[in-house]
């Protein structure tokens, strides 16, 4: 007669026995390598999330204007997708316009040209032949010395019709016929789109920010504001994501200059006390002059956070393309950042500049945190298990029978992601998925418990050496 069997188990009598599983269900995979950016800028898409890569790395500046080189940093840093949100949410920015007259006897309003996007970005517009076929026009919109976009309409007759239409699809720029529009003929003059009005910098706009940003997963948040509002908008957000299932660390940093003295710094980070925050102390100049102080240094730790793997641990990593510190701490300053949650560069022996400890704001474990919840490492380590088992299970709720079968392929699962990470160098062998001896399953519910050994990097070195005056530890 057939029965039923759990897995491993092996059974005294001869027979068959048989278990279902529930199929097309498979461990999910980590997710990493994602920061969330929340910044403000004078061109791109705005109140929405938008997911760039970072093969679009050099594309920025065209996407976003002003709000380039803090996404650059992110992307410099390690991070390989950003979910980036431009904050605008206010009625007064506007978007640059121009418009453009006819070549009738007496010119008229023909065509006026509006940017997509609010914000001052500015671009002058030219319409010039094409070199290689003269019957064909070339509308040019060039920001400086450099063109930006070009875009091609037949030459002659209705010409501003032509141009809406050309500009139909454009992502940048919209055209409107005015009056009966008409032939524009060539403009070698430059027009100056004029009129763009940036959004006004509020907490309520980064508020909406981070309501957009709820459906998303990512490892690391940063936003490009560095007073203590918005300091606390993020740390308050990174905890009700927590809360939420979603599983990130937000990046602080404090300004070395001009207003917070170092003790300000310190005491800053040692009030947030969370193993979700990370409070970059001081900064660091750059090849080409820039200071990477405030939300700058921030955002490429942030990327740094986000592209590490969590078999690794930034600890002496250096800071590419950093110069010099903008504030050396003595060793005992660098002693009193561990102390106090402070995430603090330094000099190694090569001078060059890099993260001394890898450590979250967390100082004062409560009873459901250990020591390890102070180690970024370890703490993106802990969240990728999390997140993994999270959203396997999440996959098979209501599609098993609680009972014994139900429960086994729970814990074959989890334990399969266990054994993945134990493999990759992020646990250590031993660490296990178990039934929750402390409640029984009943109705449709079923404990289970997780004992987790997660490994850390090995960072401090204890060498004795033994000298000896006389000879003693070999004969002649």
């Amino acid at each position: 007669m057939a029965g039923t069997f759990l897995l491993g188990q092996q059974k005294e009598r001869p027979g068959t026995y048989f278990r279902t599983e529930a199929v097309g269900i498979t461990a999910v995979g980590a997710i990493n390598g994602v920061c969330a950016a929340i910044f403000s800028s004078n061109w791109g898409e705005a109140d929405k999330v938008v997911e760039l890569t970072v093969d679009q790395i050099n594309s920025l500046d065209e996407l976003y204007g002003t709000g380039a080189a803090f996404l650059r940093e992110i992307f410099i840093g390690g991070a390989q997708m950003i979910r980036a949100y431009r904050v605008n949410n206010t009625d007064s920015a506007t978007a640059a316009t121009v418009t453009l007259k006819n070549t009738a006897d007496t010119p008229a309003d023909a065509l006026k040209i509006s940017a997509r996007h609010v914000g001052n970005r500015t671009f002058d517009v030219t319409i010039r032949p094409n070199l290689l076929d003269s019957s064909i026009h070339q509308l040019i919109f060039s920001e400086g010395d450099n063109i930006f976009e070009t875009v091609e309409f037949e030459s002659g007759g209705d010409e501003a019709a032509k141009i809406v239409e050309a500009l139909s699809n454009n992502k940048n720029f919209i055209g409107q016929k005015l009056g009966t529009g008409g032939t524009l003929g060539l403009i070698t003059q430059a027009k100056t789109m004029t009129g763009g009005v940036d959004p006004v910098t509020s907490i309520e706009g980064y508020t909406k920010a981070t309501e957009a940003l709820d459906r998303f997963n990512w490892n690391a948040l940063v936003c490009d504001r560095d007073t203590d509002n918005f300091r606390q908008l993020m740390i308050q957000y990174a905890k009700t994501c927590y809360e939420g299932g979603r599983l990130g660390i937000a990046v602080l940093a404090g300004l070395s200059t001009p207003t917070e003295s170092l003790a300000d710094r310190m005491q800053m980070a040692k009030s947030i006390n969370s193993p979700l925050v990370v409070f970059l102390l001081n900064g660091w100049k750059g090849l080409d002059g820039t200071i990477y102080d405030g939300y700058l240094g921030a955002a490429r730790l942030a990327g740094m956070i986000a592209g590490c793997e969590t078999n690794t641990s930034l600890a002496h990593l250096v800071i590419d393309n950093a110069t010099e510190l903008i504030e050396p701490l003595t060793n005992a300053e660098l002693i009193r950042a561990i102390n106090s949650g402070c995430l603090a560069l330094c000099l190694n022996d090569d001078d060059q500049v890099i993260i001394d400890s890898a450590i979250t704001t967390l100082i004062t474990p409560d009873s459901n945190h250990d020591d390890g919840w102070k180690k970024i490492r370890r703490v993106k380590c802990r969240f990728e298990l999390m997140s993994r088992v999270n959203r396997t299970c999440d996959k098979y709720v209501a599609r098993l029978n609680n009972d014994s079968n139900g429960r086994s392929t729970i814990l074959a699962a989890m334990q399969g992601i266990i054994n993945e990470m134990i493999g990759e160098g992020k646990l250590f062998v031993g660490s296990y998925a178990a039934l929750d001896s402390r409640y029984t399953p009943a109705g449709d519910s079923a404990w289970f418990v997780l004992e987790i050994d997660d490994i850390d990097s090995l960072e401090k070195l204890y060498l004795t050496y033994r000298f000896s005056y006389a000879r003693r530890l070999a004969s002649d």
